[in-house]
């Protein structure tokens, strides 16, 4: 028996009329990040509730030791009850458009104190459109329109890490282990030595343009 034949069959969970950009599992919910705000599930995605946070697009969630963090359209907001109640945190971001967290702490805004302030941390990127983020050990990758970069100093520097890829547009990252995959307007590519080099996985890929992984 197939390993995956228990996922053959698929149908819709809730109709809550706004597209689906995020997923997150907080404590016992999950969450779902959409263009209506966040919607959460306690029955395994069978029945959905909205919750106080209406409004903004929702584009990524991350969780830590001190709460879930959503980064949406109007800034950065926390919920320490897994995403039932939120509270806005944006000091010091200048941009309300948060497309992109990572789990480590670090990123092109960085805080230092769960959330509640935010310093640029992005100079050498420059005017990029970073589209996704992910973290690796103590290395932190920005997926941007112009390709890969990597900071091993929590943000305050950046090498862009293209060798192989083929894509111009990196629209989310993802690691497992110590791979990294790359999800692009070219399909998927994977690394598995921290980003030195890229390769195409696009076997059987129906659709080159990868949004999320």
């Amino acid at each position: 028996m197939s390993p995956f034949a228990s996922y053959a069959q698929w149908v819709p969970t809730g109709d809550n009329g706004g597209i689906i950009i995020a997923l997150q599992v907080s404590g016992g919910n999950i969450l779902a990040g959409t263009s209506n705000g966040t919607f959460a599930s306690t029955t395994n995605g069978v029945n959905w509730t909205a919750t106080k946070l209406n409004g903004p697009w929702v584009h990524s969630f991350a969780s830590t030791a001190s709460g879930t963090f959503a980064g949406t359209s109007n800034g950065v907001y926390v919920s320490t009850d897994n995403g039932i109640t939120w509270t806005s945190e944006s000091t010091g971001l200048a941009t309300p458009d948060v497309q992109a967290l990572a789990l480590n702490g670090s990123g092109v805004y960085l805080s230092s104190d769960s959330g509640k302030s935010w310093t640029a941390d992005d100079f050498s990127l420059g005017s990029l459109n970073v589209q996704a983020l992910t973290a690796l050990g103590s290395n932190l990758f920005a997926g941007t329109d112009n390709g890969i970069y990597l900071s091993t100093d929590n943000g305050t520097s950046w090498t862009a890490v293209n060798n192989g890829l083929t894509a111009d547009s990196i629209y989310t990252l993802a690691r497992s282990g110590t791979m990294l995959f790359a999800g692009t307007n070219s399909g998927i590519s994977v690394s598995t030595d921290y980003g030195s080099t890229w390769t195409g996985a696009n076997t059987a890929l129906i659709n080159s343009d990868v949004h999320s992984l």
